[in-house]
């Protein structure tokens, strides 16, 4: 689910100011959603907050199925708040079982969506861009209880894929409590739910021991991704 980056990077640039930065996104803090496909299959999603301070974050995902768990991985990124103009990705790393433990550097055509998105057409640098898409303020119902939300809706400039998204302040650090995505193509229909907030998490992935993406983990890391 490579859209997700996007949305964590549009939530940053959109609704976190360069002063909030660390005191919104605590190390150890996160949540956790729930993915429904189209075609009845499950996965369960983490995003936490690996590291942070004034000027940067780290937010680390776990996915895994729901079912028989055959699938799981991590995904680190590290994000670049400026004082002024959009947040930006500095570096990712991906991690699976059958790495050992040694995490790879990701190239960054892997930051770029898999269903349809990709991160230079989706990024909304401004909270004036967020206004533009919003739809309103609702009261919905999720896995996690009835949460007040504001609707905002982007669509792709071909057309070819909708997302519906719901922002609470009620679900920070990350704030996403609803995705809803319709397309055309089949992996591009499903929605994410937010089912609880976490804390005290530690990462798997410690970039210090990261190497670069090697032959066997782009294999690796497109099985995986075309599975989830």
């Amino acid at each position: 689910m490579k859209t997700l980056i996007t949305f964590i990077v549009l939530l940053l640039a959109g609704n976190t100011s360069y002063a909030q930065l660390s005191k919104t996104f605590q190390n150890g803090t996160g949540n956790q959603y729930k993915i429904y496909f189209k075609d009845g299959g499950e996965v369960n999603l983490a995003i936490y907050v690996a590291y942070s301070d004034k000027e940067s974050i780290a937010l680390e995902y776990y996915l895994e199925e729901s079912q028989v768990k055959s699938v799981r991985l991590w995904k680190y990124f590290t994000l670049k708040k400026a004082a002024t103009g959009p947040t930006t990705i500095l570096n990712g790393y991906l991690l699976l079982p059958e790495m050992n433990g040694v995490p790879e550097i990701m190239e960054a055509k892997h930051w770029q969506g898999q269903d349809g998105l990709s991160l230079n057409n989706f990024l909304l640098n401004n909270p004036e861009q967020l206004k533009k898409i919003k739809v309103g303020e609702e009261e919905i119902t999720i896995p996690a209880g009835k949460v007040k939300a504001i609707h905002y809706r982007h669509k792709q400039a071909n057309e070819n894929q909708q997302l519906d998204f719901w922002i609470s302040d009620e679900a920070k650090p990350i704030g996403l409590v609803k995705l809803v995505s319709e397309g055309k193509k089949s992996d591009a229909n499903y929605s994410i739910m937010l089912t609880s907030m976490i804390k005290n998490i530690t990462p798997t992935i410690d970039p210090k021991k990261a190497v670069p993406l090697t032959n066997k983990g782009k294999a690796i890391l497109e099985r995986a991704i075309n599975k989830i």
